[in-house]
């Protein structure tokens, strides 16, 4: 019995990952010629040469997901297979918020729609009650939040997908940080699966991401071949929360995402309130020849990567290591945390 669980779990982990892979990389170079061929193209500002790449990577992350969906709600149904239907569940808010960036991507949403909007992607989970109100607080406990819960997963994918859209300012930064998160967040959630607190299809989601984290970081990887879009960072930042929230992993991704959130903050409080990015005027960081330097003008917005770069110039790929390396710390920190008081 036990060897045929495991070549169930397996088979369960192998039919997403294949799927995503296959048809990812099936579209990605054709989009990539397609948005050439039609301008769809933003300039890669922090490059000498200034050369213009393809700017939006959800016509290939949205069929991707929507496949993948399709597929496993199918097989679901076909051999009564539980947690690929809420593997499939858990997939479309992301799904959902890539549509809504993809959007945004062609038309320019104003920031307050953009900033709300997501939260209609939290929808599939909250009305089929596919989540556990009860999450684990290092040194506090488990909490009870029967009401709150749900709420606050309508605001999870608000914050969520604009945090990390906010963090995508250089090659590689957001698919690197999801790859992080998740990558630290298995070990957690394969105990919380072990212990009965949540449900194998967490397992699956966890490598998921993983899987669509590491194909997305290899276009967009220093010097990136496209850019992630509204539309990638979105569905990147929504599967992160519902990572979260079937994994029961609250705590964790909330310290292992610090600098994200507030990277976020700051943006927001020194700008007065929420601006959509083509309305800032002062850039938060100045580019000499090769080098990356924080702006001093009190009127630009302040990001992490103004921070970092405020006293040291860097180039873009010292920039993207240094940020790399802050969130793979918080994450270990996260991941002790919750190792010793859980």
């Amino acid at each position: 019995m036990g060897i045929v669980l495991d070549i169930k779990m397996i088979t369960y982990i192998a039919i997403p990952a294949v799927l995503v892979t296959l048809t990812y990389n099936a579209l990605v170079r054709y989009v990539i010629r397609f948005e050439y061929s039609k301008g769809l193209t933003g300039i890669d500002i922090h490059k000498p040469s200034k050369p213009r790449i393809p700017s939006t990577s959800g016509p290939i992350l949205i069929p991707t997901l929507l496949v993948t969906i399709i597929t496993l709600y199918v097989i679901s149904k076909v051999i009564r297979g539980y947690e690929l239907m809420v593997l499939a569940i858990y997939l479309m808010p992301p799904l959902i918020s890539g549509l809504i960036g993809l959007v945004d991507d062609l038309v320019t949403l104003d920031a307050k729609t953009k900033t709300f909007l997501p939260i209609i992607s939290a929808l599939p989970i909250v009305l089929t009650g596919l989540y556990y109100p009860r999450p684990y607080v290092p040194f506090i406990g488990t909490l009870r939040l029967t009401i709150i819960y749900p709420l606050a997963i309508l605001l999870a994918y608000s914050v969520g997908t604009n945090g990390l859209n906010m963090i995508d300012t250089h090659n590689g930064i957001v698919p690197s940080v999801t790859l992080i998160a998740a990558s630290f967040s298995l070990p957690l959630i394969a105990r919380n699966v072990v212990t009965g607190k949540t449900s194998v299809a967490a397992l699956y989601l966890a490598v998921v991401v993983i899987v669509i984290a590491l194909n997305q970081l290899i276009y967009n990887m220093y010097p990136a071949r496209i850019f992630n879009g509204d539309s990638g960072s979105f569905i990147l930042g929504a599967l992160l929360v519902s990572l979260t929230i079937l994994g029961r992993v609250e705590f964790f991704m909330i310290t292992a995402l610090m600098p994200l959130i507030i990277n976020g903050f700051q943006i927001i409080t020194s700008i007065g309130g929420l601006r959509e990015r083509r309305e800032i005027v002062k850039r938060p960081t100045v580019i000499k020849g090769e080098y990356i330097e924080g702006s001093c003008d009190l009127k630009a917005p302040t990001t992490l990567a103004q921070l970092i770069t405020l006293k040291n110039p860097l180039t873009e790929c010292e920039l993207v290591i240094t940020e790399i390396l802050l969130f793979i710390l918080t994450g270990v920190l996260a991941l002790i945390t919750m190792l010793l008081t859980s």
